[in-house]
């Protein structure tokens, strides 16, 4: 017979706080990601347009 003691349900617990933790910061890096590529992005479309002189715009 499998007897939950505090120590295992603290255990799993923690794991799952810190499993969820981790799926709460993902989403928030990857939008980090993505506003700097938009920046970098942004930054290349103007030294484009710099020595071409044609107005490039993309939506973002």
């Amino acid at each position: 017979m499998n007897h939950m003691t505090f120590k295992n349900i603290q255990f799993i617990v923690e794991n799952h706080a810190h499993t969820w933790t981790h799926w709460m910061i993902l989403p928030n890096y990857v939008t980090c990601c993505f506003e700097n590529l938009k920046e970098e992005v942004k930054n290349l479309q103007s030294i484009q347009q710099d020595k071409s002189g044609v107005e490039y715009t993309y939506n973002l």
